[in-house]
This record gives C-alpha cells, sequence and structure tokens, in this order.
C-alpha cells in the first residue's frame, strides 16, 4: 500500500496540472480549456437548481475555484484582445492621417482663413459624419482626410475669432460691411465677425467697473444696430452686476444703509405715466438697482419691490 501511494505521489509530481487546481494563468494560456470550463460550470449550475440542490451547495458551485479562475482568465484574453484591436487601429489611422496632414499641407496650406473657409463651405467633408470616435475603428482614406480638414478649419476659425477680438468692442463692431456685404450666413466672414463680439467684449471691459457699464446699456441695448451687440455685452455687464449685488446681498448692514437711502430718493421722483418712482430710480441708478436686485431676488423681500415700503 506504502509503494502505491509514493506511486501515485510521484504520479501528482509528474503530472501537476491534472492533480492541481488550474489557476487564473493556466486557462489565460489554454483559452479553449477556459471556454469549456465555464460551459461545464454553468451546466453543473443548472442541473443543480433544477435537482433542488439546497443553497449552500448552489453556493459552493458558484465559488468553485476553477470556475472562478476559468472566467477571470476569459475575461482577461478578451481584454487583452481588444487593446491589442485598439494598438492596430491607432497605428494604422496613425498613418493614413499623417498622409492626409501631408495632402492638405500641399492643397490647403497656403491659404487665409477667409480662403479655407470659402473652400470647406462648400467640400464634402463638411458634413461628413465617421466612426473615428470609436477606439478599434480604422479610418479610411476619406475620413482622415476630413478629420484633417475639420481639425484646420476649427483652429484656423479659433485662430480668427481670437484675432478679431483683440480689437476695442467699438471698432469691431462697425466692420460689418468689410465681413458681411457678400455673404451673412453660417459658415461665412460675417458669422466670424459676430462670433468675436463676446470675447471682444470681455477684452473691452473687463477693468470697467459696473456703474459705468450700467450708463452704457442704452448704447449697445435700445440703439438700432444692425447686428446683435447687446447680448455680449449684457453678459459682461450681468457677470459684473451679480457681484455687486452679492454684495447687498450678504451684508446686511450695508444692504439697510443703501435700501433707506434709495427708498427716500424713490419718494422724491414724481411717478410718470405707470412708473412709481422706484421703478424710474431702478432704470436710471446703478446702485439701486443692485439693491432692489438684492432685496426681491436674492433676500425674497417682496414688499420691497420697486422700494414701495421702507425697511420695518
Amino acid at each position: 500500500m506504502k509503494k502505491l501511494s509514493v506511486f501515485a505521489l510521484v504520479g501528482c509530481l509528474a503530472f501537476i496540472t491534472a492533480c492541481s487546481e488550474k489557476d487564473v494563468k493556466y486557462y489565460q494560456d489554454n483559452p479553449t480549456e477556459a471556454k469549456a470550463k465555464i460551459e461545464e460550470c454553468e451546466e453543473n449550475f443548472v442541473k443543480a437548481m433544477s435537482s433542488g440542490k439546497s443553497d449552500e451547495e448552489l453556493q459552493k458551485l458558484e465559488n468553485d475555484k476553477e470556475c472562478k479562475a476559468a472566467k477571470q482568465a476569459l475575461k482577461a484574453i478578451k481584454k487583452a484582445e481588444r487593446e491589442a484591436e485598439k494598438a492596430a487601429a491607432e497605428k494604422a489611422n496613425k498613418a493614413v492621417l499623417d498622409k492626409a496632414e501631408g495632402n492638405f499641407a500641399k492643397e490647403y496650406g497656403q491659404l487665409d482663413w477667409k480662403a479655407f473657409q470659402k473652400v470647406y463651405k462648400d467640400h464634402r467633408c463638411r458634413g461628413h459624419w465617421s466612426l473615428s470616435g470609436f477606439a478599434s475603428h480604422e479610418l479610411s482614406s476619406e475620413d482622415a482626410e476630413c478629420e484633417v480638414m475639420k481639425k484646420h478649419y476649427k483652429t484656423l476659425i479659433d485662430q480668427a475669432k481670437a484675432e478679431l477680438a483683440k480689437q476695442p468692442f467699438d471698432e469691431l463692431i462697425k466692420r460689418d460691411k468689410e465681413f458681411c456685404l457678400l455673404d451673412k450666413g453660417l459658415d461665412s466672414p460675417c458669422s466670424v465677425w459676430r462670433e468675436s463680439f463676446q470675447l471682444s467684449a470681455e477684452n473691452t471691459f473687463k477693468d470697467t467697473d459696473y456703474a459705468t457699464l450700467f450708463k452704457m446699456k442704452d448704447k449697445y441695448c435700445e440703439s438700432e444696430f444692425k447686428y446683435n451687440v447687446c447680448t455680449p455685452f449684457s453678459r459682461v455687464f450681468e457677470k459684473k452686476e451679480q457681484q455687486v449685488i452679492d454684495k447687498y446681498a450678504k451684508d446686511d448692514e450695508l444692504f439697510k444703509a443703501e435700501y433707506d437711502k434709495c427708498y427716500q430718493q424713490s419718494l422724491k421722483i414724481k411717478p410718470e405715466s405707470f412708473s412709481s418712482g422706484g421703478q424710474i430710480l431702478i432704470q436710471n441708478d446703478p446702485i439701486c438697482s443692485a439693491v432692489h436686485e438684492a432685496a426681491v431676488y436674492e433676500r425674497k423681500l417682496n414688499k420691497l419691490q420697486y422700494f414701495r415700503n421702507p425697511l420695518e
């Protein structure tokens, strides 16, 4: 009997994979066996459930080390395959994109933004859609050409808007004839010019205080400009206005003092048509306008709307 035991031990050492549990590495090296093992595990579990095995026995099947190892191995194999596909696609895409970049430089590299915009507007790539966002997708030569065209178009237009926005707001908004005489549509010099308004307004008025901007509202928002210059100006104004409103919303003593001043001023203003003294005041006084916004919209004191009542 002892001799038999020794031979059995030697046999196990010689064929260790047959006598020990197979781990994740083993199944990664043997994917066919991993798939077979998973099928076997699933089949055993279904049989156990249909035969009314206890929860404890079912749990034991679920926790089987070799079943888990096979599943982990197959998951790792699939991940490695996806990564290999992605790497291959990236390598292929880089080659085709590099070629497209070279072609672009030869054909369009000397064009300024206006000339290239005119070309791009009627180019098939303007409405082209591809699967380039998917990691393992390999670009066709057409996809690559359009990817390069779109990239350069965005770069040139962004640079053009940034350059235009360096000009003072008042100067920029008067250049409509230069940019919009022949074409006012999308993807035109006119649209680029209009889109530069916001950045120009931010650059021009970044150091202008709230009270000064308040007095400039009529100039940009009630005058008859051909194009919308009110919106870019208003965005800058409203940001600075909110900073002042927040000050009155958070500081109780300051709010009380300024509200009382504005209330007294409103009593001295003669109402006009359907406008009360308070309504006229907030249209013309930047501080009282901000105090009113803080009272009604931040502090929710509706009874103080248009300075109708004193603070009690």
